[in-house]
């Protein structure tokens, strides 16, 4: 039986999307969206999961030394975000194709009997 896959599911980790230094490293993912919309041109369906939010924010906003860890990373994450979408939505665009962001929490998998459960599977056709 020859499978041939439709969906293609892709986790980029902030180590990938990132320089030594710590800062983002933009050639590489232009590199990685070029290699997803080459998976889309061939018929297949990708999904994208990526990390590295905080990593965006990190050189881009001072935060004071005595924030509490915890609420440093929901800060930087919270900024970053913004960045790393605008990034990846003018590289797709770059290579014709839109995109389009899901925000998901462990509580949207918990239970089976919650109505955003049962829509999942929807949002990625």
């Amino acid at each position: 039986m020859d499978y041939q896959p439709q969906l293609v599911v892709v986790k980029i980790g902030s180590n990938v999307l990132t320089q030594e230094d710590g800062s983002p490293d933009r050639d590489r993912m232009a590199s990685l969206v070029k290699q997803i919309a080459f998976l889309k041109e061939q018929g297949l369906q990708v999904v994208l999961v990526s990390s590295g939010a905080v990593a965006f924010a990190r050189n881009n906003i001072k935060i004071e030394d005595k924030t509490e860890s915890v609420v440093r990373k929901q800060i930087l994450a919270s900024v970053g975000q913004i960045d790393i979408v605008q990034s990846y939505k003018e590289l797709f665009m770059q290579e014709g194709h839109q995109i389009a962001q899901i925000v998901v929490t462990p509580q949207d998998f918990l239970s089976r009997a919650l109505p955003k459960y049962k829509r999942l599977p929807a949002w990625f056709t």
